[in-house]
């Protein structure tokens, strides 16, 4: 395969406004084009503007320009998202970005259009408790699955997610951490839910560092699989699916008994209580629970 690329960007900036924009072009006659605008207005509140055009036949094998699905290609959109801090304490952030495809995509036989809307609300009138709430909803079209042509048709899917996290730092050492959240999915005339409770505990000393969570999940479909990031070990990134019935848990312990030494151990769980048999093929584990233990060692000279 032969592809080359070529592109050129600016950016202005004027007071408390930045301007930036990118136009990039592939072999043949595919393009790229990004045009966006950031504008701190007021001291409490600030906006950004952007625009985006990757044609079907634009490739970029590095790229990672702003996109809401995989790949820089066969998408235009338009995103405005917003800052506001009407009063001291309350921050309030969001954003409404639509985009179109012009031709099918994975598991979208045909052009599509959808939107997404973000809203998150965050209070902190003191340092040691401070609470969000985090509403999602996204608008995409897929295959229809209900229909019995033998030819694919379309049709919107619209989900939404709704979260509430409460953080109290109350004591010196020891930290908290209450979410809940959970989502529901419509498409034709049938919608399912899911939900999950997690709780997290973390405490801090010279020595030693602890991480832990427990979650309870349930969800009616993948449609509606819950995800929550996990602390890891050095250099890990964890962002588990809770799909189905059930418990995940999991522990992480950072011990420095010297200068230059520091040791890493996570164990983590899942229980599910709808499940005899978790995983397929070569990967099945006969039972309902799915253990993981990880140990790192650094040495710092």
């Amino acid at each position: 395969m032969e592809n080359y690329s070529g592109g050129v960007y600016y950016n202005f900036y004027q007071g408390k406004v930045n301007v930036f924009g990118e136009i990039a072009k592939s072999m043949g006659m595919g393009y790229g084009i990004v045009q966006g605008i950031i504008a701190n207005i007021l001291s409490n509140f600030e906006t950004a503007l952007h625009f985006r055009y990757y044609s079907p036949d634009f490739y970029s094998k590095y790229g990672k320009s702003f996109a809401e699905f995989s790949g820089n290609n066969n998408e235009s959109g338009i995103y405005w998202g917003l800052k506001i801090m009407p009063l001291p304490g309350i921050e309030i952030r969001g954003y409404f970005d639509v985009f179109r495809s012009d031709w099918p995509r994975y598991n979208i036989a045909a052009p599509s259009i959808g939107n997404e809307i973000y809203m998150n609300i965050r209070f902190q009138q003191r340092s040691a408790i401070h609470f969000a709430i985090t509403f999602k909803q996204e608008s995409k079209y897929r295959n229809n699955a209900y229909n019995s042509f033998p030819v694919f048709t379309i049709i919107e899917g619209k989900k939404r997610n709704y979260q509430f996290n409460f953080n109290l730092h109350a004591f010196k050492r020891l930290k908290l951490q209450t979410r809940i959240q959970g989502s529901s999915f419509r498409v034709y005339k049938k919608q399912s839910i899911g939900y999950c409770f997690a709780q997290d505990i973390a405490y801090d000393s010279r020595k030693f560092k602890i991480k832990s969570r427990i979650a309870y999940f349930f969800t009616e479909d993948y449609f509606n699989r819950q995800y929550l990031y996990e602390h890891d070990v050095l250099y890990a990134y964890t962002l588990p699916a809770y799909n189905g019935h059930g418990l995940r848990m999991y522990m992480l312990i950072k011990y420095s008994p010297v200068r230059n030494l520091d040791l890493w151990l996570k164990a983590s769980q899942y229980h599910y209580f709808d499940l005899e048999t978790i995983g397929s093929g070569l990967s099945s584990i006969f039972g309902n629970k799915k253990t993981e233990i990880k140990c790192q060692i650094r040495i710092k000279f």
